[in-house]
């Protein structure tokens, strides 16, 4: 018999310029506070070896391919397969023995991204392709999810403009990913942080009744 997962796997989600790295490194303090967790696995977008990072949220230098060609419909489907694969093995490799051993997993990104920018990736294909593309792969047991004015976000950081990140938002908003949890983002990061930890732990509070019930 396999040993039962003890760990929590979060996925944070926001246009770039919404602040989450910059929150992540407030709020981790606070989910490791209560003791639960035995460490940290954290990972941005895909679970490979050059992507983990153990104990802490590393400084990262966002990459915005947007600009490049995009892809055509032949390579978009190759490019999905690939990172399809790469996912579902790094899941089964460093993540799901990371859960068992009782860890805390964060995901920067995470699958999602893929179908909320899929210019990001030079994508060509159906946005139904993007969704299973999504929808088969391992979910997190929260996605958190910030959002904020879009001229917040602008002012912070110019990669994206005001009409680029309501489509991205109004994709969060629209309720086509599992286990999100939206938070505001326009207030300071502290208050940020705080308002995810109330959420966060009222989500796997409530999710490990359900499953206790559900067995018991």
């Amino acid at each position: 018999m396999s040993k039962e997962r003890t760990g929590c796997f979060i996925a944070v989600e926001g246009a770039d310029g919404v602040g989450k790295s910059t929150v992540l490194r407030l709020l981790l303090p606070q989910l490791l506070a209560d003791g639960k967790t035995s460490g940290v696995l954290f990972f941005h977008w895909k679970p490979v070896n050059a992507n983990l990072h153990e104990g802490g949220i590393p400084e990262t230098v966002a990459q915005d391919p947007r600009g490049s060609t995009p892809r055509n419909a032949v390579s978009s489907l190759i490019y999905l397969g690939y990172h399809w694969l790469s996912f579902l093995f790094g899941y089964i490799k460093y993540v799901a023995p990371a859960l068992r051993a009782g860890k805390l997993v964060i995901a920067d990104r995470y699958t999602y991204d893929v179908m909320l920018d899929p210019r990001r990736f030079r994508l060509n294909v159906p946005k139904w392709m993007l969704r299973v593309f999504v929808q088969t792969l391992p979910q997190p047991d929260v996605v958190l999810a910030l959002v904020a004015e879009p001229e917040t976000i602008v002012a912070r950081k110019h990669e994206l403009t005001v009409d680029e990140i309501n489509t991205y938002q109004n994709q969060l908003k629209a309720g086509i990913i599992s286990n999100l949890l939206l938070v505001q983002a326009d207030a300071s990061p502290e208050q940020v942080a705080e308002d995810a930890f109330v959420k966060i732990s009222d989500a796997i509070r409530n999710s490990k009744q359900r499953k206790s019930a559900q067995n018991g």
